[in-house]
C-alpha cells in the first residue's frame, strides 16, 4: 500500500486539482475526471494509431496536441507583439545585447 501512495504522491497537483489525466495518473487510476466525446470511426481509429506509435493513451496524446497547439498559439502572440516592435525597443534590445555580451559571465 505504500508503494502505490509513494506513486500518487509524485503526480504533479494541478494535475489531479484541474482532473487532467496525466499518463501516470491514468496508469495509478487516479484519473476522476472522464468523459466521452463523440468522433468518427476514422478520427478514433487515428487518435489511437498515433497514441500507440507514442505510448499513449489516446487522452495523453490529445492532451500533448492541445499543449502544443496552445504553445504555438502563445509563440505567435510573442512573434506579432516582437513584429510591431518600434524602433526605441530594438535599440533598447540592442543596448542590453550588447551589455549582456560583454565577457563578464565567465568571470
Amino acid at each position: 500500500m505504500v508503494e502505490p501512495l509513494r506513486r500518487l504522491a509524485s503526480i504533479p497537483p494541478d494535475s489531479l486539482a484541474l482532473g487532467r489525466c496525466t499518463e501516470t495518473a491514468t496508469d495509478l487510476h487516479t484519473c476522476s475526471m472522464a468523459t466521452t466525446i463523440r468522433v468518427s470511426e476514422e478520427l478514433r481509429d487515428r487518435i489511437n494509431l498515433h497514441a500507440g506509435e507514442q505510448g499513449l493513451t489516446a487522452a495523453g496524446l490529445i492532451e500533448r496536441l492541445l499543449d502544443a497547439y496552445d504553445r504555438r498559439r502563445r509563440m505567435e502572440v510573442v512573434g506579432r507583439a516582437f513584429r510591431g516592435a518600434d524602433e526605441d525597443y530594438w535599440r533598447d534590445f540592442h543596448d542590453w545585447d550588447v551589455a549582456l555580451d560583454d565577457g563578464l559571465r565567465d568571470a
